[in-house]
């Protein structure tokens, strides 16, 4: 199994192709002769193989799929054929919608157009048709389709018959497509059944321009199959001989080289086909890009600012962090200062400081220094059976960068990096303390003094490898000083823990490091009891794993010390600790909370063990820094708060996601909290008050959605502009967020339209009870927000929202016809999402979007960059993006709306690849994608500010707040509130 490889281009459409077709079959043995020619355009999405040999196969097709739904054929405009009407093959081209059902359509010519210098035909038979229709736009059903025909050359072709049990023996081919498919590929006739003599070369000409791809399949084994572009001409199907394939299945076809369609495999049906396919696929086809944000070592353009980019290659699994210094006036990648990947592997293992955690304490990563359980995971076979400790100590040795063993010895995997790659972990610059809200904390020591210590630290860039670690690289120079491996992820189970790092047979399964730290610099208590400012490093492990772990990273020269590892690794807190903890794909922030004490905020995430009347709902963890108490043990509402909302269960388990904090009056202190959840919910968390025991669950959340639309990605929460103030006549905040989820390969046929909303919370903390009531909205309900209108014209692949939306904002809980609490756009894409998070900019929302690849094995798709007015969701009044390609941004690359040229509201990013959050230096957009193999090539958009409403907005601030904060209850301990202070969103390191 290992030796199957899908050999097409690396696209993965070609693969999925391949993948699906075996599915469907179970591994049987498909028709010997050329009855199908299957094709598809490059960049469709999965398809489905017409199914043949007739009753027999499609019976054990049934048999086997009965989990399978079809749907009936439709043909959108756009859709390919090809055809081989008086023996010569031509490529025709849907000119218009073909609905399902629709009576024999290959004979009408009005539907058709012929493609390149072919002729048209009056009478076309199809042979292949490749549909870009979303399946949301079909009917389902349980029946399949099946051409019929007895002649030679299909002249009494019958059209359409739906199968019955008494179906016709002249239906022959059954057609049709799975439910799950995004798009798709059926076969209208038998074109290889007919006395015809093929040319191959005009046709190829047609494919390959067009950038059609033939897959070519043989499930039979050497010299047993047939293939119609063999040769370069064939005569009927009963004369022709086989194609002789000179080496073991796995190899191309003529046709399928020249295409760059999928190869050949030979296969039998059993128990673990699907499971078989699916790997060899993946392991063949691989994609390599950046699929995280980028980070940067200051936050304006200038001679020094270097851009930190994570990279992946998803064919072997290793990954790589780039430094690039920009250009000071276009923002362009210049010079790459250095590869992370290329410096470990000049490093001897020994010399690497590799951290973990055992027992409370943080230790070195050495043999002596593991408890016997961390052993025992290392000792473990891909097998489950545990190994002697010579193979321990080999595995260890292993990911500490030892290659003896790859491919031979003890037969570990071979590596193409000594990183893991980078996959859903951003990189985070850590440089000199500068986050300038702490100033306003009076409590101890001031920040200042912390500021002028730590001024002229090394820089250090940290990022998570699903290698295992968290690594810690000198920005400067690339040198690794430290790497973490977290003790949440050791693990005995088969497929999982760091022995499955080292199995042959690793196809990135099980995830490790996948989320993005936070930083942040906090009051910390030391080993002699003293209170001192420390930098802090936090982190999850999103797929990884079901643990939040802590680092004290202040200073970057003692963590290259071995001697060091007590000092700083400060805790993990995991599942263990508490089983309402799932993956901790909710990124943790640190917090200064109103009962005087530092922690990390982070949702519960997804798929939490926990049980009774508390498991499966949308939970918040408040985790102190100073950590677990003498005895190492987590001991809930003293060592941390968990607060449990209302939504979720044990049987459909609910999960709380990345959170946002609020300072509102204007003194460091935590008084609100924003977090999402897979309900759909926005939550509002009250923590204004002085003690833990002030902070209550909320009855019902701020924002109750859909569960076809949940929330995974971080909100933004900005002050209103004047234009929402003036209506509102109040202060509150704008929230803004996007749905949908991809959290898991299911989530990819997920089609359900998603939304991104624009929400003003008119809420003004008072204690003990906040001043404002839930906004509910539903389906029904969904008049409380005006709906954004797209309007048409403008480029391909741009989009238009109307600017000029009246949305008429509240200040009270009363609610008309009239007063709303915001606008949502409704994505144009079936599967088009949001999973990341949004920027503030000159009174616009700056989000991406992403719409996956349905296909089994990819992780590839395409997205678009959003920019839209704030108050309504409306096109820029001016252009942000150069659509003329003239490498500047003016009116040309606008478009006319109300006689006045107005910019798009989103862009279709080039090519193929799912891009990440946006992230902004300076006057330049930049959009890391996982299609972007080369870093220079990472797209990059300069942006105009002239479109810019009054109110106040900045990185961090919110704006002044137009209410007085309420004074501290008396005999409070927290902090006493400034109320001449702003506002501001505690959003640094997040």
């Amino acid at each position: 199994m290992n030796a199957w490889r899908a050999s097409g281009g690396g696209d993965w459409e070609e693969a999925n192709y391949f993948a699906l077709h075996q599915l469907a079959t179970e591994g049987g043995v498909t028709d010997r002769y050329p009855v199908c020619m299957d094709s598809w355009k490059k960049g469709s999405y999965a398809a489905e193989d017409c199914i043949k040999d007739g009753a027999d196969h499609y019976t054990a097709v049934r048999t086997h799929r009965s989990d399978v739904n079809w749907v009936p054929i439709a043909h959108a405009a756009g859709s390919y054929v090809v055809s081989t009407k008086d023996s010569v093959q031509t490529v025709f081209v849907a000119t218009k919608d073909i609905p399902p059902g629709t009576s024999s359509p290959e004979l009408n010519p009005s539907y058709w157009q012929a493609l390149g210098d072919l002729q048209p035909r009056s009478n076309p038979t199809l042979w292949a048709i490749v549909s870009p229709r979303p399946l949301a736009e079909t009917k389902a059903t349980d029946l399949g389709y099946f051409t019929c025909g007895t002649g030679p050359d299909f002249s009494d072709y019958q059209g359409w018959k739906a199968d019955t049990e008494t179906r016709k023996a002249s239906c022959t081919h059954a057609i049709g497509w799975r439910a799950d498919a995004g798009r798709v590929i059926v076969t209208f006739g038998d074109a290889g059944s007919h006395t015809s003599t093929v040319d191959t070369t005009e046709v190829l000409t047609v494919l390959q321009d067009k950038g059609i791809v033939v897959a070519s399949i043989n499930t039979h084994g050497k010299n047993s199959g047939f293939d119609i572009w063999g040769s370069s001409r064939i005569s009927n199907r009963d004369k022709a001989a086989p194609y002789e394939l000179t080496g073991t299945p796995g190899q191309s076809s003529t046709i399928s080289l020249e295409t760059g369609g999928t190869a050949h495999h030979n296969i039998s049906g059993s128990a673990a086909t699907v499971k078989a396919i699916l790997d060899a696929v993946a392991a063949g086809i691989g994609q390599a890009g950046s699929a995280a944000p980028v980070s940067f070592s200051a936050s304006t353009l200038s001679v020094d600012t270097t851009v930190f980019v994570p990279k992946f290659d998803s064919k072997k699994w290793s990954g790589d962090l780039e430094a690039w210094t920009l250009n000071p006036t276009t923002g362009a990648f210049a010079t790459q200062q250095w590869s992370a990947a290329s410096k470990l592997k000049t490093r001897t293992p020994a010399s690497r400081n590799l951290l973990t955690y055992k027992e409370g304490n943080g230790i070195r990563f050495e043999w002596g220094k593991l408890s016997i359980a961390q052993r025992n995971d290392l000792r473990t076979s891909s097998d489950g059976t545990r190994g002697s400790v010579a193979y321990g100590k080999a595995r260890l040795a292993y990911l500490r960068g030892n290659e003896s063993n790859e491919g031979k010895g003890k037969n570990f995997r071979v590596r193409a990096s000594r990183m893991g790659d980078v996959w859903h972990s951003g990189p985070i610059y850590v440089g000199n303390p500068d986050i300038s809200w702490l100033a306003r904390i009076k409590e101890g020591k001031p920040y200042s003094s912390y500021q002028k210590s730590q001024k002229g630290r090394t820089g250090m860039v940290y990022v998570g490898s699903n290698g295992g670690m968290l690594h810690g690289f000198d920005a400067a120079t690339g040198v690794e000083k430290m790497a973490y491996l977290p003790a949440a992820l050791f693990s005995t189970a088969i497929k999982e823990g760091y022995h499955a790092l080292t199995d042959p047979d690793y196809a990135h399964a099980p995830l490790y490091v996948d989320e993005t730290p936070s930083l942040a610099d906090a009051r910390l208590k030391s080993a002699d009891g003293s209170v001192r400012w420390r930098t802090v490093l936090v982190g999850g492990l999103g797929r990884g794993g079901r643990g939040v772990y802590a680092l004290d990273v202040t200073d970057p020269d003692e963590l290259a010390l071995k001697s060091k590892a007590n000092q700083t690794v400060l805790w993990e807190f995991t599942s263990d600790d508490d089983a309402h903890l799932g993956y901790t794909y909710s990124k943790p922030f640190v917090a200064y909370l109103n009962n005087g004490k530092w922690a990390a905020i982070f949702g519960n995430g997804m798929n939490d063990s926990g049980s009774a009347a508390t498991g499966g709902k949308a939970q918040l963890f408040i985790v102190y820094l100073d950590g677990p108490g003498a005895d190492g043990i987590w001991d809930l509402d003293t060592d941390y708060h968990r607060i449990t909302t209302s939504k979720g269960s044990t049987t459909e388990r609910n999960g709380l996601f990345s959170p946002k904090v609020v300072d509102v009056d204007g003194n460091g202190t935590t008084d609100l909290l924003y977090a999402g959840d897979l309900y759909g919910n926005l939550w509002r968390f009250d923590l204004s008050g002085p003690n833990a025991t002030d902070w209550q669950p909320p009855v019902t959340p701020l924002f109750a959605g859909s569960k076809t639309r949940p929330i995974t990605s971080p909100p933004l929460i900005t002050s209103p502009l004047t234009s929402v103030t003036e209506v509102a006549g109040t202060g509150g905040r704008m929230i803004f967020f996007g749905t949908g989820r991809f959290l898991v390969d299911g989530d990819k046929t997920d089609i359900h339209k998603q939304h991104y909303y624009g929400l003003y919370d008119r809420t003004i903390p008072t204690y003990p009870a906040p001043s404002s009531a839930p906004i509910e909205v539903n389906d029904l309900k969904l008049n409380k927000f005006v709906k954004q209108t797209f309007l048409g014209g403008g480029a391909v692949g741009g989009r238009l929202t109307d600017p000029d939306l009246v949305v008429s904002y509240s200040g009270t809980s009363e609610l008309t016809l009239t007063n709303k609490f915001g606008w949502y756009i409704e994505l144009p894409t079936s599967g088009e999402r949001v999973i990341a998070g949004s920027l503030a900019r000159t009174g616009h929302v700056l989000f991406n979007t992403i719409i996956p690849d349905r296909s089994a094995c990819s992780s590839s798709g395409s997205g678009s960059e959003w920019h839209v007015r704030m108050h309504n969701g409306g096109s820029p009044l001016t252009p942000q993006f150069d659509f003329n390609g003239d490498g500047k941004i003016d009116a040309a690359d606008g478009v006319v709306v109300g006689g006045r040229t107005v910019g798009y509201a989103a862009r279709k990013l080039e090519g193929k690849g799912l891009p990440a959050a946006p992230s902004v230096n300076g006057d330049n957009r930049y959009a890391p994608s996982s299609g972007v193999k080369k870093t220079e090539d990472l797209p990059k958009r300069g942006m105009t500010g002239s479109d810019k409403e009054s109110g106040r907005l900045s990185w961090g601030e919110l704006g002044p707040r137009e209410v007085p904060a309420p004074p501290a209850p008396a005999g409070t301990t927290g902090p006493a509130p400034d109320t001449t202070a702003p506002s501001i969103t505690l959003d640094v390191g997040s």
